[in-house]
C-alpha cells in the first residue's frame, strides 16, 4: 500500500529558454524516484508561472506545469499519473487550486508536498490552513534551491507570511467562491496592490542566476 495518495510538486519559476531550473529537475528526479518506489501512485503538478510576469504584461510562452510534466515524461512517469494544475501563480494559489482538483478525487487523502527548502515553513501554514476540515493530511518535504541557506530570503519568507496570515484567513472563510481558474482569488486587492519585489526576482529568474536578492 502507498504512503500518500499523491505526491504534489510546486513549482518555482522557469530556467533559461523558459526550462525547467536545474534545482526543479533534481526535485523531480526525486519525485519520480518516490513515484516508482512506490511512495504514491499519482503525481500531481502546480503552477502557471508567477504574477510578477502578469504585472509586467509579459505573458510566459508555456507553464510551470507544462515544462515539469515534460520533465516527468522524460523520466519514464507515465501522463496517466500526472495530475496538472496549471492556473495558480503563488503558493496561496498552489494549495487552493489543488484543493479544487482534489475535490474531484475523492480517492486522494493523505497528499505529499515538495517544495522550495527556503519557502517550506511558509507552505506548510499555507496547505494546513487551506486543506483545514477538508479531511486531508498534508505533509512537507523541502528540496534543495540556490537560496538554501540564505537567512535574508528565510527571513523574508517569515514576514511574508505574517503578511499574507489575514489574506490565507479571508481566503479559507470563502474557499466555496474560488474554482479551478482562480480568477477570483487573483482578483483579490491583495494582489492587485502588492509587488513582492524578492519572491519576484526568485520566481522570475534569480533562482539560476546565482540566487542573488534585488
Amino acid at each position: 500500500m502507498s504512503e500518500y495518495d499523491v505526491i504534489t510538486v510546486l513549482g518555482n519559476g522557469f530556467g533559461p529558454e523558459w526550462g525547467v531550473p536545474p534545482f526543479v529537475a533534481q526535485r523531480l528526479e526525486l519525485v519520480s524516484a518516490l513515484y516508482k518506489k512506490g511512495v504514491a501512485p499519482k503525481i500531481a503538478l502546480s503552477g502557471k508561472w508567477s504574477i510578477n510576469w502578469d504585472k509586467q504584461n509579459i505573458t510566459p510562452p508555456t507553464t510551470e506545469a507544462q515544462v515539469m510534466k515534460e520533465k516527468l515524461l522524460q523520466l519514464g512517469v507515465p501522463e496517466e499519473d500526472i495530475y496538472f494544475e496549471a492556473h495558480s501563480k503563488d503558493t496561496i494559489g498552489n494549495a487552493v487550486g489543488l484543493k479544487m482538483l482534489f475535490k474531484k478525487k475523492p480517492e486522494i487523502k493523505n497528499i505529499l508536498v515538495v517544495c522550495a527548502d527556503f519557502s517550506r515553513e511558509r507552505a506548510s501554514y499555507v496547505f494546513n490552513e487551506v486543506f483545514d476540515k477538508s479531511g486531508h493530511t498534508v505533509t512537507i518535504i523541502p528540496t534543495p534551491t540556490t537560496f538554501t541557506g540564505n537567512v535574508e530570503m528565510e527571513e523574508f519568507q517569515r514576514e511574508l507570511l505574517e503578511k499574507q496570515k489575514p489574506l490565507i484567513k479571508e481566503i479559507v472563510q470563502n474557499i466555496e467562491l474560488y474554482d479551478a481558474s482562480l480568477q477570483n482569488l487573483y482578483d483579490m486587492p491583495y494582489y492587485k496592490n502588492h509587488t513582492l519585489d524578492k519572491v519576484a526576482h526568485a520566481a522570475m529568474g534569480g533562482m539560476h542566476t546565482g540566487g542573488k536578492i534585488k
